[in-house]
């Protein structure tokens, strides 16, 4: 590509025009003469042009490497001027920058700058400059065809671009599967026969301006398969029906590398593809009538598909549908019948056809109907009747279809209805039957039968009438009712329904009990001479009346809060059965009678007179009346049981002396008549006493007597709230023996056992809020409680000092053992950490035989899980190793470690585990054998 260069016009040179003067419009003028200093130009910058190599696709921008200075500090600008090849370039359109459009290979290219001050004063001028470089050439390369076969030649196509202009030349080098070619290095076409399907053809073209060599370009292809070809696709027959098989011929497939090919089927039934039917075959599975088929065969040589073709393109013709039977329905009748001609065993190949008959009847071998059915409009009884059904689709008739004979019945009769009367009947009803409506067809005359049901059985009887004897109360009562015609019965009708009613009860009369009434007394109502036909069980309704009006009340008794003195009561009472109702029978009216008032509550007062005191007769509850009567008290005074003229309820004093009984009669009376007298008695001048049988001097306010003298274990007080304990009376001491000793209604707060240690606080529990604490109690050393309350927590003695402390499983003797260690608090020795146990040589755990086994392993687990119920999953067994720490069962070899120990890891051993120290070990020459390496549970 060549480029020329373009002059742009007038240089541009930026100057800062001077400065104005330095006075402004409307300033003051200066006064006097001031001295002028000279000024001084800007010193030169230092100039640099980007890029330092430039090439004709560079834009050259000049670039300012160090500012220059002003010696009066002022600002500094700048002004450029470029040449090329000493010639000035005119109006460049930005002062630092020339465009690549302008620029040509070869061309020196210069800039001088000048440094210009505030006052437009110029600095010497400063130079840079560059040489525009050649721009190497540009290829590009491609191979046609992109995607070649095997038949196809390889051409090189290159297009080679140089931005100077320059003729250029190519150098072209060919590989083969990456592997250079150099035999057509060179060459614009790689023949065809040179090529095999599945190589790589690549080609590197570097092109050449005559100064340097420009990019490689490069290009690939691979050599594909000759796709295979197929021709004369054709499908037969070309008139299919739905039960054909479609199939289809084509001319030998062709390949131009030789490949064996294949052929794929694509079958297409109504424009829509087959999924499954891959074959050369398409079964009338696939397709139905009237439906348009193809199919598509594409060759294959095992790595590339050929171009489809298409068959022929057939329709589908309609099948003529077929039948197996045809019979008449139903296979005998008579001429109220009606007969229909029923096809059977449909078959059409077409699923989309409708199933579809012509129908012939003939009667005695003559046609008479076209239709489906035919009734007794065209036959009558005896005519022999047959069918005939032609199958048709629509479109076309398959074989004619012929049915057997039927010969006509004789019509049996009908009935309209039938009514069984009386509908409300009772027991010794008769029950009548009309029928309604017989017809026959025949003209036959009218018969009938009949079939009685009673509580929905059937009854041993027959004809149109059914007596009493054979239904109760209760029972339903039917009759089917068949016509007959002397040949033929036709279908029964069924009567109404008669339910056979209730007889109600009846009742000869009704009494009252009690026989005289008070307002205090409930009146009992009681039926006599029930009386059901039915034999049901009697029952009664209840209507009482008080001074003749009803008081709404159901009840065989009327409480007395319903009437009052003087008035009648009287009661109705009907009979009922559970469904009906008798006539009602009243009752005798009674009349209610008066109540006499009930006796007063009285007392004397004083209740222990003395000789000379008046004596008053007090009512403490007065008297009462249930008629709501007035009552007057009338008062009479007894003397040691006899009547005395003393009336009233004061006793004068001077009729009394000491040791007489004085008894007082209050008799009340509300007008009408008296009632009960109230009593009340003294002694004049004795006491009351009260019994004490405990001996402790007080009395049982329960039991007391009046008495002038001393009496033997009474006293005349009531302050023993349990005459059976003599250290229980009012203001005795509280005990601690659980009673309420001092009659407050409760024991003393220390006799109750707060914690349910069965110790009370009276009792020696000096914390009544824990149940560990109290005397007596074990006391566990150093836990800081005073279990036995003795005032002071007992130190712990320590493990191995000889001593078993109360929480403590074991005390070892400490200084024999060397491996195990032991719990601080429970004394319990750790067997956890203990690697082997041995179990051989006289001292084997199970105490059976000498040697190590399961069960030895189950104990060890035991001891080292602390848990009675491990067990060991896995064990060795080996020599001894030379490690303190055995247990064993012998009772004459090592020490004991403690009974408790075997009750709670050893169960069932009865023998204490024993601790065989080195010494034991030695005395066995250290032999024996150990348990060791075990996997055990822990539930």
């Amino acid at each position: 590509m060549f480029r020329s260069t373009i002059p742009i016009g007038d240089v541009l040179v930026r100057r800062l025009l001077p400065l104005l003067a330095l006075g402004l419009a409307g300033c003051p003028a200066a006064t006097g003469t001031l001295p002028t200093e000279e000024n001084l130009p800007p010193d030169e910058p230092t100039l640099g042009i980007s890029p330092v190599s430039p090439t004709t696709i560079d834009d050259l921008s000049l670039t300012i490497l160090q500012d220059a200075t002003d010696p009066e500090g002022g600002p500094v600008t700048y002004r450029h001027e470029w040449f090329v090849d000493n010639e000035p370039l005119l109006d460049p359109s930005e002062p630092d920058t020339v465009s690549s459009d302008v620029t040509t290979k070869g061309e020196v290219w210069r800039v001088f700058t000048r440094a210009v001050d505030q006052e437009g004063l110029e600095g010497a001028p400063v130079s840079s400059e560059v040489t525009i470089a050649n721009s190497p050439p540009a290829a590009t390369a491609s191979i046609q065809p992109s995607e070649p076969s095997s038949l196809d030649d390889l051409q090189l196509v290159v297009v080679v671009e140089d931005l100077d202009g320059d003729a250029s030349t190519t150098a072209v080098h060919w590989l083969l599967d990456d592997n250079p070619v150099p035999a057509f290095d060179g060459f614009a076409t790689i023949a065809a026969a040179e090529t095999t399907r599945g190589q790589i053809w690549s080609v590197e073209v570097t092109p050449n301006d005559g100064e340097a060599d420009g990019d490689q370009a490069t290009a690939t292809v691979l050599v594909r398969n000759d796709r295979p070809t197929v021709s004369g696709v054709v499908l037969s027959p070309e008139d299919p029906r739905e039960a054909d098989t479609l199939n289809v011929t084509t001319a030998a497939p062709e390949d131009g590398d030789g490949d064996p090919v294949s052929l794929a089927y694509q079958w297409y039934v109504g424009g829509d593809l087959v999924l499954g039917a891959e074959v050369d075959t398409l079964s009338s599975d696939h397709f139905d009538k009237a439906d348009e088929v193809f199919v598509l065969v594409t060759p294959f040589d095992d790595s590339d598909l050929g171009d489809p073709v298409q068959s022929n393109q057939v329709v589908v013709d309609n099948t003529p549908p077929s039948g197996q039977a045809v019979g008449v329905s139903p296979s005998e009748g008579t001429e109220a019948t009606v007969f229909s001609c029923e096809p059977s065993g449909w078959l059409d190949p077409d699923p989309a056809d409708s199933e579809g008959y012509v129908f012939q009847w003939f009667v005695g071998g003559s046609p008479v109907a076209s239709t489906a059915s035919v009734d007794g409009s065209v036959f009558n009884r005896d005519d022999v009747l047959h069918c005939e059904a032609t199958p048709t689709d629509g479109e076309a008739e398959g074989e004619i279809l012929t049915s057997s004979t039927v010969t006509v019945s004789n019509t049996p009769p009908t009935l309209t209805s039938a009514t069984l009367s009386p509908a409300a009947a009772v027991e010794t009803d008769v029950l009548l039957v009309a029928a309604v409506g017989f017809a026959d067809a025949d003209g036959d005359p009218p018969g009938y039968t009949y079939a009685w049901y009673v509580g929905g059985a059937p009854v041993a009887t027959s004809g149109p009438s059914l007596g009493g004897d054979w239904f109760s109360k209760g029972d339903d009562v039917y009759v089917e009712v068949t016509p007959f015609d002397g040949t033929t019965g036709g279908a029964h009708v069924t009567t109404n329904t008669v339910t056979v009613l209730n007889s109600p009860p009846s009742l000869v009369s009704v009494s009252l009990t009690p026989s005289v009434v008070f307002t205090t007394s409930n009146v009992s109502a009681t039926p006599n001479g029930w009386s059901d036909i039915d034999g049901d069980s009697p029952g009664y309704t209840y209507a009482w009346f008080v001074a003749g009006a009803p008081v709404g009340f159901d009840n065989d008794t009327l409480s007395s809060t319903f009437f009052s003195r003087g008035q009648q009561i009287s009661v109705e009472v009907t009979p009922q059965d559970g469904e009906d109702v008798g006539a009602p029978v009243a009752s005798s009216p009674i009349t209610v009678a008066n109540s006499p008032p009930d006796p007063p509550v009285v007392e004397i007062s004083p209740a222990e007179p003395e000789d000379e005191d008046e004596l008053t007769c007090i009512e403490i509850t007065p008297s009462t009346d249930a008629d709501a009567d007035s009552v007057e008290t009338a008062f009479l005074w007894l003397q040691g049981g006899v009547p005395t003229a003393f009336s009233g309820a004061q006793l004068p004093a001077s009729a009394t002396g000491d040791g007489e009984e004085w008894t007082c009669v209050a008799t009340p009376n509300d007008s009408l008549e008296d009632g009960a007298p109230g009593l009340a008695t003294v002694v004049i001048g004795c006491p009351y006493l009260f019994q004490d049988d405990d001996g402790d001097g007080q009395g049982d306010p329960e039991v007391s007597m009046i008495d002038c003298d001393p009496v033997p274990g009474w006293v005349g007080n009531s302050d023993d709230c349990d005459d059976d304990d003599d250290t229980t009376y009012l203001g005795a001491a509280e005990l601690c023996d659980g009673a309420d000793n001092d009659c407050d209604g409760s024991p003393g707060a220390d006799e109750i056992d707060g914690d349910g240690d069965g110790v009370a606080e009276c009792e020696g529990d000096c914390d009544d809020g824990d149940d560990t604490t109290f005397e007596g109690a074990a006391e566990i050393c150093g836990d800081g409680v005073d279990q036995d309350c003795d005032g002071v927590d007992e130190p712990c003695s320590g493990c191995g000092d000889g001593i078993l402390d109360p929480g403590e499983e074991v005390d070892p003797p400490v200084s024999i053992f060397t491996t195990l260690t032991v719990d601080p608090v429970t004394c319990r020795y750790d067997f956890s950490n203990v690697p082997q146990l041995y179990c051989n040589g006289g001292c084997t755990w199970d105490d059976s035989q000498a040697g190590c086994g399961e069960g030895d392993a189950d104990i060890f687990c035991q001891l080292k899980t602390d848990n009675p119920l491990s067990e060991s999953q896995a064990f060795g067994t080996v020599s001894a190793l030379p490690t303190h720490g055995f247990p064993c069962a012998r009772s004459n070899y090592g020490t004991p470690m403690g009974a408790d120990v075997t009750d709670r890891l050893m169960s069932p051993l009865s023998f204490a585990v024993r601790y065989m120290d080195g010494d034991v070990r030695a005395a066995h020459n250290n032999g024996g054998t150990v348990i060791n390496v075990v996997v055990c549970t822990d539930p």
